[in-house]
């Protein structure tokens, strides 16, 4: 399995389907991002080996990450909610399920409102949702 060309491909779905005026995409997280950004990231859920006999299967759980700085409340929530009911960035995401031959499938399994504060710059928030993706690595 290889993760970078993983986040790569998942990055390529995105900026094929997303115009880079309605959001940066980023194969990691950033310490300082730009919102609006999306940002690919490893879930706590992890790998999980030996999900069929021999070994002959492992989960990659992946997050995609949206973000909205909140420079303006009311903006960033409207903009946020515009993402959570519409199926663009899970379309987008699905749009190459085999990842370039990086993967043997994926589906999005859903997408979570949060809130967030940068690492790098405690007084910076944002308005966050982020897409659960389960990946079968090729």
């Amino acid at each position: 399995m290889n993760l970078s060309s993983i986040r790569t491909a998942l990055a390529a779905n995105l900026t094929a389907s997303i115009p880079a005026a309605t959001a940066q995409v980023n194969t990691e997280p950033l310490a300082t991002p730009t919102a609006p950004c999306l940002e690919i990231d490893l879930d706590p859920q992890g790998i999980n080996y030996h999900q069929a006999m021999q070994n002959g299967l492992t989960e990659l759980y992946m997050i995609v990450r949206g973000l909205w700085g909140l420079t303006t409340d009311v903006g960033a929530s409207r903009n946020r909610d515009t993402w959570l009911t519409s199926d663009l960035v899970k379309t987008a995401i699905e749009s190459d399920r085999t990842l370039g031959g990086a993967a043997k499938d994926l589906i999005v399994t859903g997408v979570t409102p949060r809130t967030m504060v940068s690492a790098a710059s405690p007084n910076t928030a944002f308005l966050a949702l982020e897409w659960s993706v389960l990946i079968y690595p090729a």
